[in-house]
């Protein structure tokens, strides 16, 4: 394919042309991977999307092996620049994710799972509780609601009492090949799509005209599927609005706000945290559990 008058070999989720691929040892810790959030370490394998933006000219995306999207690289992996120099490990390693059995070595700093909440919770006082040390988890922390006083208390009850747990702004990428437009003030519908061929945790961006607008960038759909996914009548409620109009060709930003019980504000925030998305501006409620002004420390979470 060409795009003006430069050989590709296909798009990323933003619409940016791919010009190609390559594999090599992160030189530093300092790196992030695109699709998770966090750092690549130091002398392990990262894989680069090379990609040509009309503005900024070439530059690299970096991927752990294990988020990396396989699908878009359609040869063999030794067709890929550096493959040949890895060790046999990390070939390996690299083998089993472009299969989709990879995954983190253990111990691998990363994100918090996400537990399906109960189907009743028996509303009672949270006591205070002071930040986490670093503001998120291990890789190998899973939260985890069995231990919930669960009651017949009807679930639509505790909801008429949900606070605000924060927000945040998400992006939307992909606008320029959907026919639907969101403008200032106008809400926005996340769907899922989970029979998505390139990404089962798609999510969708819909208008109130039923016409889909695009999908919410890969890191922020990874995170909020779960969430999207859990049938209990107590998953966090996600609102998300167009805060001003766009000005790019390829991306839109939603600001996007989290409600639920006051019970279940904590397991929330930190796992958005832990997902690279910080919430802010939660009610008095949610900032007094974290002893703190903002509802989770960090960086305001963005493109």
């Amino acid at each position: 394919m060409v795009y003006g008058g430069i050989n590709y070999v296909g798009a990323d989720d933003e619409g940016e042309p791919i010009l190609g691929f390559c594999i090599e040892s992160a030189r530093s810790g300092r790196s992030g991977c695109r699709t998770c959030g966090s750092n690549i370490a130091h002398a392990t394998a990262r894989v680069g999307q090379i990609e040509h933006h009309e503005e900024y000219g070439q530059s690299t995306k970096w991927f752990h092996p294990w988020c990396f999207v396989w699908s878009r690289h359609d040869g063999r992996l030794e067709e890929i620049p550096g493959f040949s120099h890895m060790a046999a490990a990390d070939k390996k390693l690299l083998r089993d994710c472009q299969a989709g059995k990879g995954a983190p070595p253990p111990g691998t700093p990363g994100q918090v799972g996400w537990v399906p909440l109960p189907m009743t919770l028996q509303a009672r006082q949270v006591p205070m509780i002071a930040p986490a040390d670093g503001g998120g988890a291990s890789s190998s922390a899973v939260v985890d609601l069995t231990q919930e006083d669960t009651s017949s208390e009807d679930p639509e009850a505790i909801r008429d009492q949900d606070v605000l747990y924060g927000q945040c702004s998400l992006l939307c990428v992909g606008i320029q090949h959907y026919n639907g437009v969101l403008h200032a003030g106008e809400f926005a519908i996340l769907e899922r799509e989970p029979t998505n061929p390139y990404d089962a945790n798609a999510v969708k961006v819909v208008n109130h005209a039923n016409s889909q607008v695009g999908h919410l960038k890969r890191n922020f759909a990874n995170a909020l599927a779960p969430l999207l996914d859990d049938p209990s009548p107590l998953a966090p409620r996600v609102e998300a609005a167009v805060h001003q109009e766009s000005t790019g060709k390829f991306n839109l930003t939603l600001r996007t706000s989290f409600f639920g019980p006051l019970q279940l504000a904590e397991v929330t925030v930190r796992y958005l945290a832990s997902h690279q998305i910080s919430l802010q501006n939660g009610s008095p409620e949610v900032r007094a559990i974290f002893g703190q002004e903002e509802a989770a420390g960090g960086a305001a979470s963005g493109s």
